[in-house]
């Protein structure tokens, strides 16, 4: 392609400016603020090894020298650095002054979040040394460090005497901190390499990517390789060689001691030394990670330079010019990147918005039907581009991993909305910037030709959430079939229990519900299970084995459990401590599916399992895919909460990073003693409840552990009740001690019992009809609290579980709240379907809806049991036994 110049602008400083420097970082802290670290300084051999500290506040383009408190790196060139959160970087390694040394192995980190521009007494960072246990990267320099929360990522660099290729790993989330060597089995991995570069991308095909371009091998020779390392679901890292078209004019320059930067799924590199001459380095190289296409325009050349991109600007500081290798520069010059839509017109697509690092590819036309011939061809286009083209189409790995990775990596549709609201959004956007198009729209009001699209809301945030237009609906067996299954003596695995799959349109659900309900009913109470052989070496697998079947394979047990209980109090052992170890409101990623209420109806668990995919890392399996969100009521009115309890605390023993449990409103002992699963307990265990050793109270123990919410992408509330007059922000769920009882503490109580009733006049009102035991503490919100509570918050909606809904998924009008129901025919007698959603990558959120099965699985509460119990119930708790559940909600 046709090389073009870019222009550059120099900028003045002001302020305390820091001298001419090389070998320095410049880490992008706020939105406008960078702080610059370390590096050498002086001229013609007479360098200076410093460790000073400045901040730049690009709006201001003002320097300030910052005096630091408490353990203040050593003096360092070549180190690493990032941000870890807002106001807050970390840094790492580096070469020393003097003689060749290297600096120490610790991990510093910089706390600015006190620092106000206006306020001379907060204009001073606070330096601390994190505590780590067990070993090391080691000192090193040359290296790069990147953050994909949770994890810090150390690769490569040179140990003071050779080139390596390690990764470690720090994850910041989990304590105690430990660095963790990564040991990647795979045919092709980075050659050993120093002063190369790393960043991470966050759009496309290599979305959470760390991606490492360039720098020097043992030999002295410059690289100009790409290399993506991710972190599967499993927690498996995996490396991919970033594909180049061989028969293209343009391929990338060998180089070393350069920066590369993203901008969407554009891979800018910048300056660097190379082996061709210093008119090989005086160019900008793009690679689009959607094509694999290299492009290239004239620009300038710095090596040993440091980077940051806020908007559409990208900024350069310090390093040397190749005409003057012995002297350093204190300019800061700008790159103007909307200059690369004008010279590269098929790279406009990516430099559409003016938030580059949190740029969404994804978009979905609501201007036009999606059956549309035109719109077909721009997709099929675009598919077999992809597919044949894509940065991660080209993999090393076994036959399994390369489906895995395949799944993992799916490129992103890059349709755009042009409706004139959606265009007026972008328009707006800064880094600050709304979610995409997303509107209040009443989901009544769209027509087909925009299904495509359901907004929710408008938001301080770049990336959409909106309403998927399909339905995935597992249907159950035609009634002759299941009278069959049940009139066999020995069951066979004959049959297809759980029938077919059907995507409906969302606007159809309300009509497809009406199909789901078979015709004819079969009345059956619990079926015998057959023998377990326990002589498992994982306890955790131990109970997985026996309770993951698929559908058709599992039938009700009749009263004996296939574990002795000395295995389920081990497996509460186990699981509370890990629950403990972790915050009280979990941060979670997307993808994810997310479960509602189950109350012991394990048989429509394994039917989610088994029609949308199984939380194990084996064939059938997706958990490398989705996390697993569960919203509690785990327990009660179904009769088998056991095995439900007793699979889902197994998941969460083997996958404690993937398998997610809050605390709903039944996993409380005054209420779980009086609905069910005191008496599922008592009689299945044989053993008495009041008894601090019972299975009953150390399962009651975990439920007294487990956290309270879950906030995905700080975008979404996932919580089990809500919101009762004592929250009023997410922060004061953060800070509450575990374990706790609801009794004890207002908030907690608020986020387990509290009702939404959208209409109510009152944001909060007391719920007397819910206030079981008399508190006068249970209340009820409306869409008044609701849009308080995501105003303070900065969040874009709730979803909840603790109403039972006919159709398994409902929605506010606002878009607000979802509603999810996960057990089907609640309490055996309403019928309702059941629903788990799943969020995907683009923040799509499709329902998964299984129909009420063809029979009665039956009520521990209520005429319809057929157990008798030796538990004795008071008069006053006989009432509270009886009241009538809450009616039903549907989909508005």
């Amino acid at each position: 392609m046709t090389e073009l110049s870019t222009q550059l602008m120099k900028i003045q400083g002001g302020g305390d400016t820091p001298a001419p420097r090389f070998g320095h970082t410049l880490t992008l802290i706020s939105k406008s603020k960078a702080v610059l670290f370390g590096g050498a300084i002086g001229d013609s051999g007479k360098f200076i090894i410093t460790n000073e500290t400045y901040i730049f506040d690009y709006e201001l383009k003002k320097w300030k020298k910052l005096e630091c408190t408490g353990d203040i790196p050593s003096q360092r060139a070549a180190h690493a650095s990032c941000q870890i959160d807002n106001m807050t970087m970390v840094i790492y390694g580096g070469a020393a002054s003097g003689g060749g040394g290297l600096s120490n192995d610790e991990l510093y980190l910089l706390d600015l979040k006190q620092y106000d521009s206006n306020d001379k007494s907060t204009q001073n960072g606070h330096y601390i040394k994190v505590p780590t246990s067990g070993p090391t990267p080691g000192k090193r320099y040359g290296h790069t460090m990147v953050y994909s929360k949770p994890h810090l990522i150390v690769f490569g660099g040179n140990t003071g005497t050779i080139p390596v290729n390690d990764v470690w790993v720090l994850n910041l989330e989990k304590g105690p901190y430990q660095w963790q060597k990564q040991c990647i089995n795979a045919a092709e991995v980075p050659a050993v390499r120093v002063y190369h570069s790393a960043s991470l991308c966050q759009t496309g095909s290599a979305n959470g990517m760390m991606v490492v371009f360039g720098g020097r091998t043992q030999d002295q020779s410059p690289l100009n390789d790409t290399w993506g390392l991710r972190r599967h679901r499993n927690g498996m890292w995996d490396w991919v060689l970033a594909p180049y078209k061989q028969n293209s004019a343009i391929l990338p320059v060998c180089r070393y001691q350069h920066r590369i930067e993203f901008i969407g799924p554009l891979m800018l590199v910048i300056g660097g030394r190379t082996s061709g001459g210093e008119e090989q380095g005086k160019c900008v190289e793009v690679y689009d990670t959607e094509s694999s296409d290299w492009y290239r325009v004239n620009s300038f050349n710095r090596y040993r330079h440091s980077t940051v991109v806020i908007d559409s600007t990208m900024y350069i500081h310090g390093g040397f010019e190749p005409e003057f290798p012995n002297k350093p520069l204190d300019s800061m010059i700008t790159i103007d990147l909307n200059q690369i839509s004008y010279l590269f017109p098929k790279l406009g697509k990516h430099l559409g918005v003016k938030d580059f690092n949190n740029i969404l590819g994804e978009r979905n036309q609501i201007d036009k039907p999606a059956s549309s011939p035109s719109n077909q061809l721009n997709q099929q286009q675009l598919q077999a581009q992809q597919q044949n083209s894509n940065m991660f189409n080209q993999q090393t790995f076994s036959k399994k991993q390369m489906q895995n990775q395949a799944n993992l990596l799916q490129p992103q549709n890059q349709n755009t909305n042009n409706t004139k609201a959606y265009q007026q959004t972008l328009s707006n956007q800064m880094l600050d910037i709304s979610i995409g198009g997303i509107q209040k729209v009443q989901l009544k009001q769209l027509n087909n030709a925009q299904r495509s699209y359901t907004p929710i809301k408008q938001q301080k945030n770049n990336k959409e959430i909106r309403l998927s237009n399909q339905v995935v609906i597992a249907r159950t067996q035609d009634s002759e079939n299941m009278n069959q299954y049940y009139n066999m003596n020995n069951y066979q695995q004959q049959q297809n229990f759980y029938g077919g799959i059907k995507k409906v349109n969302i606007l159809d659900l309300q009509e497809e519900s009406k199909k789901l309900i078979p015709q004819n009913q079969n009345d059956h109470s619990m079926m015998l299970v057959s023998p377990v052989d326990q002589n498992t070496t994982s306890l955790a697998e131990m109970f997985i084995n026996s309770l993951m079947k698929k559908p058709e394979e599992w039938k009700h047990t009749e009263l004996r459990l296939p574990f002795k209980k000395e295995f389920i109090l081990r497996l509460c052992d186990e699981v509370q401590q890990i629950v403990l170890d972790q915050p009280s409101l979990l941060r979670l990623r997307i993808p994810l599916k997310i479960f509602g209420n189950i109350h012991g109806r394990f048989g429509d668990l394994l039917r989610f399992f088994g029609n949308f995919g199984f939380p194990v890392d084996e064939e059938g399996g997706d958990i490398e895919k989705f996390d697993y969100l569960f919203l509690g009521n785990y327990v009660d009115r179904g009769f088998n909460s056991l095995e439900t309890v007793i699979l889902l605390f197994a998941l969460k023993l083997k996958y404690p990073d993937q398998i997610h449990l809050i605390r709903g409103a039944h996993e409380e002992r005054r209420v779980n003693r009086l609905f069910g699963f005191g008496e599922e307990c008592a009689v299945r265990l044989n053993e008495d409840i009041n008894d601090p050793t019972s299975a009953y109270q150390r399962i009651n123990r975990v439920f007294d552990s487990l956290p309270l919410g879950a906030l995905i992408e700080e975008k979404i509330f996932c919580v089990h009740g809500g919101l009762g007059p004592h929250v009023t922000h997410v922060n004061e769920i953060v800070d509450i001690k575990r374990p706790v009882s609801p009794f004890s503490n207002p908030v907690v109580y608020d986020l387990l019992y509290s009702d939404y009733v959208e209409n109510d006049p009152l944001p909060v009102s007391e719920n007397k009809a819910k206030d079981y035991f008399s508190t006068g503490q249970t209340f009820k919100y409306s869409e008044a609290k609701v849009e308080r509570f995501l105003e303070e918050t900065g969040l874009n909606m709730i979803i909840r579980s603790k109403e039972c809904v006919f159709d398994g998924f409902s929605r506010s009008q606002s878009g607000n709240v979802t509603t999810i129901t996960s057990c089907s025919d609640y309490m055996g007698k309403y019928g309702n379907s059941a629903c788990c959603i799943r969020i995907k990558k683009n923040f799509a959120i499709e329902p998964n809806i299984i129909s009420r099965p063809q029979f009665r699985n039956g009520n521990w509460v209520g005429a319809e049991n057929p157990v008798k119990t030796n538990l004795y119930f008071t008069e006053e708790e006989q009432k509270i036994r009886r009241r009538l559940a809450s009616p039903l909600q549907k989909q508005y």
